[in-house]
């Protein structure tokens, strides 16, 4: 749309890896070399290979976080939009020092990509990324009041009766039946189809019919919940084990809930979380709240 309506004058393609940004570069390529574009829109491309795009005069390269990206331009002009998908792999994002050499190459390189005189409108990016740890790239920017954040969780809404669901989990999983993956599959989706009204009531997905909430069921339970929080609700931790609903890594914001006790009765608390930055997953999961609560005595 940004080359067709030439609305750009430079665009990057970023990625984790070489190959993936120059894949995503092929993919605009086969876009543009559709016969009904061609037809309706006739784009005219000058150059075409691995490292570069021109097409309607603008130009589109491909970029990983690994490589240099101080000093692109094109004709004197830097980059006016920026598009990062996947910018942060899932082994990127289990490393502490990947992680912090990824966030100070974002900062660093690829924010201050200054326009020139010439063309002074500052860059859009577009951040399009897992969850994959809340000191990733894409969950430390959601903090950051100069982004607009939408996330895209799978699922929007469970379903209400969860009984049912149970019985589902238990034909997919069964360990003691002595049937095939594929029949147990069969025999859950089976039951899934008789009981398919009553499942369905209070379930809202994203997308119904590329993901709909049986398969996602599936996912959740093969992977686990923290790995399926990540990768497709948009949660870099597992929330429903965690006393803090949301955990923002910079500005230290939590909401309180499921605890044993009331909060508001400590005059002081502080949490230590004894797994960040240690185990290999990204789990949370391991809070602990020292508190003092207020007694008679002091309270006179």
């Amino acid at each position: 749309y940004q080359v067709l309506y030439k609305r750009e004058k430079f665009i990057v393609l970023g990625s984790n890896d070489d190959s993936k940004a120059i894949e995503t570069l092929k993919n605009v390529l086969n876009l543009l070399n559709d016969p009904l574009i061609e037809q309706v829109y006739k784009p005219i491309i000058t150059a075409s290979n691995t490292k570069e795009l021109i097409v309607n005069d603008i130009k589109i390269i491909p970029r990983s976080i690994r490589q240099n990206w101080r000093g692109i331009n094109y004709k004197q002009t830097r980059p006016t939009l920026i598009l990062l998908d996947d910018i942060q792999s899932e082994e990127m994002s289990y490393s502490a020092s990947e992680r912090e050499s990824g966030w100070k190459t974002f900062v660093e390189s690829i924010e201050p990509c200054v326009p020139s005189e010439e063309y002074p409108i500052q860059p859009t990016i577009i951040l399009i990324n897992t969850a994959l740890h809340p000191e990733s790239i894409a969950v430390r920017t959601q903090s950051r009041k100069d982004y607009d954040t939408k996330v895209f969780p799978a699922i929007l809404s469970e379903p209400i009766n969860e009984g049912l669901w149970k019985q589902y989990d238990k034909l997919f999983l069964d360990s003691n039946s002595e049937k095939e993956a594929n029949e147990r599959l069969n025999q859950a989706e089976q039951y899934y189809k008789d009981n398919y009204e009553e499942m369905n009531k209070g379930i809202l997905v994203n997308w119904r019919v590329g993901m709909p909430y049986n398969t996602l069921r599936r996912l959740r339970l093969v992977n686990g919940i923290t790995a399926f929080n990540r990768e497709y609700q948009g949660n870099s931790v597992d929330i429903t084990s965690l006393p803090f609903a949301n955990y923002i890594t910079d500005d230290i914001k939590f909401s309180i809930q499921n605890l044993p006790f009331d909060l508001s009765l400590l005059t002081r608390w502080a949490y230590f979380d004894g797994a960040e930055g240690k185990s290999v997953n990204g789990c949370y999961a391991s809070m602990t709240i020292l508190g003092h609560k207020v007694t008679e005595s002091e309270q006179k």
